[in-house]
């Protein structure tokens, strides 16, 4: 199993004539022409073939052309010709992502890819202590930005006063990036933890506020919790656009990040039915998660040594939206 980030694997796979399965654990990289390459904020959305996405897809392809001549010059010098396209360099047996059908633009894909869904196993996490007691029956806002740029106190003062003026009750994850003093005197006195026991938290949440990292969009998802997303950087404007686009929650700007702003977006997801209804929809697709669907899949090629096929040849994703 190979990473599909990892161009560079798959070719010595093939040398040492190993069977492959390609793994997506980020957004899916499969080329579209009327989209921008992974991990790029689509311009309009949904796609089409703007002189924006040209310009955007020319940038990543050249940046990956230093990779992709390194890779080359090796399939050259072990016998295994040049791979023609990005898409080349992965498993024609299966291609499994972890996004569920439905959490992506239209696009069309090869025979053998499959949407698993999340591979999430909450039972393999271990305990984390959060004071269920201090909650106190209103509707609960669950705000966390992951383990990597979560410290930005003025994105969480203006958080937790959007939320104050709105009388729900904020839990706040900081990741471990600051003690929970150093948030001391936030408005209305919101839960403020160092870690939070997400997957429980997320059980009560009527909305969590994101940075839209994947893996916890996917985690609201599964338990069918809309977003009001921040998108700071890395692939989390394209998946915010994907958040949108799916009226799974409502899109913040990091740059626009205030009180008012934060406050709209909140009004909008919990005034709204609809955006409950289409994380819901993406909760019953996605059902008990991706694991055993992938496990099934890659037992299938070492079975058979025959590509997995799902029956789509060379079709669009199914769309959930509606």
């Amino acid at each position: 199993m190979i990473d599909q980030a990892d161009i560079a694997a798959h070719s010595i796979a093939a040398h040492l004539g190993i069977p492959v399965v390609t793994v997506a654990l980020c957004l899916i990289m499969n080329e579209d022409p009327f989209q921008p390459l992974w991990g790029l904020d689509p311009t309009p959305v949904p796609p089409a073939l703007t002189p924006a996405n040209r310009h955007w897809r020319s940038l990543a392809t050249y940046l990956m052309e230093p990779y992709v001549r390194c890779a080359q010059r090796y399939r050259e010098r072990v016998g295994l010709g040049p791979a023609p396209a990005l898409g080349d360099f992965w498993s024609r047996l299966a291609q499994i992502s972890q996004q569920p059908e439905g959490f992506d633009f239209p696009r069309l894909l090869p025979d053998g890819f499959h949407f698993a869904g999340p591979f999430c196993n909450p039972s393999a996490r271990r305990p984390v202590p959060f004071p269920w007691e201090r909650l106190d029956g209103r509707r609960l806002v669950y705000a966390a930005f992951g383990s990597m740029v979560n410290g930005d106190l003025e994105r969480a003062a203006a958080i937790a006063e959007a939320c104050d003026r709105l009388d729900v009750q904020l839990a706040l994850s900081f990741g471990g990036s600051r003690p929970p003093g150093a948030l001391a005197g936030l408005a209305g006195d919101p839960i403020v933890v160092s870690y939070a026991p997400q997957i429980e938290l997320l059980a009560r949440a009527r909305v969590m506020i994101t940075h839209a990292g994947l893996n916890s969009v996917l985690e609201c998802l599964s338990a069918g919790v809309p977003m009001v997303a921040v998108p700071i950087t890395n692939d989390e404007p394209a998946i915010g656009a994907r958040i949108a686009w799916t009226r799974t929650g409502v899109v913040v700007p990091s740059n626009a990040c205030d009180a008012p702003r934060v406050q709209a977006a909140l009004e909008a997801v919990l005034g709204d039915p609809g955006y409950r209804e289409a994380a819901g929809r993406f909760q019953r697709a996605i059902g008990a998660g991706g694991l055993g669907r992938a496990g099934d899949i890659i037992e299938q090629v070492l079975a058979t040594g025959r590509a997995v096929t799902d029956g789509r040849v060379g079709g669009p994703a199914r769309d959930l939206r509606a």
